[in-house]
């Protein structure tokens, strides 16, 4: 006879998992620690065990190939689940456009919000708008811009013009996109002192 044991959903098959081949004596044990386990007993004919296969090249690629397939969504989907975890910890940790935030959860952890805005020029009409006017003292305007392989904005020099020039900021904001960066949210353990 084989017994089934049904462990929190999970089937044992008790003749290999307890020693003794004893099941009721086995289940006695293990239903201290899990009250809610269940025992179910089913009557099946005696047979000796399928001799384990050896794996073929094949056969193992295969197996591999597919663990890879699962182990690849896994890290999707726990990738969705850290940034749904990110967003509803930024909700709760209200902040400043950019910059970055503390809270003290406990007395072992503490949450970091840090927020940041991305800003995208219009490089090209930027540059021809500096290039065919002035500024209000009749100096050329030098776009806020890096060059490098490609051209991005120079966040301190477009900066700089909103501070010095906000006229000529407001005309130059015309050719650049801002959208908020990923929100970072970072969790580390309070040093405690002494």
């Amino acid at each position: 006879m084989w017994y089934f044991c049904i462990f929190g959903g999970e089937e044992l098959d008790c003749r290999t998992k307890n020693h003794d081949g004893n099941c009721a004596d086995y289940m006695k044990k293990r239903t201290k620690h899990m009250s809610d386990e269940t025992i179910v007993s089913t009557t099946q004919p005696e047979t000796a065990p399928e001799p384990a296969k050896e794996e073929t090249a094949e056969g193992r690629l295969f197996r591999l190939a597919s663990e890879r397939e699962a182990l690849k969504q896994a890290v999707k989907d726990a990738q969705a689940a850290l940034d749904a975890n990110t967003t509803a910890i930024a909700e709760l940790v209200p902040g400043p456009e950019t910059g970055q935030k503390t809270k003290k959860v406990s007395d072992d952890l503490k949450v970091i919000v840090k927020r940041e805005l991305i800003y995208k020029p219009d490089a090209t009409a930027m540059r021809e708008f500096c290039a065919e006017n002035l500024d209000s003292n009749g100096n050329p305007i030098f776009p806020p811009l890096k060059v490098k392989t490609s051209e991005e904005l120079d966040e301190k020099g477009y900066k700089w013009y909103q501070k010095n020039l906000p006229q000529l900021f407001a005309k130059l904001a015309g050719f650049v996109t801002v959208k908020p960066a990923k929100t970072s949210v970072d969790v580390k353990p309070v040093k405690k002192k002494g």
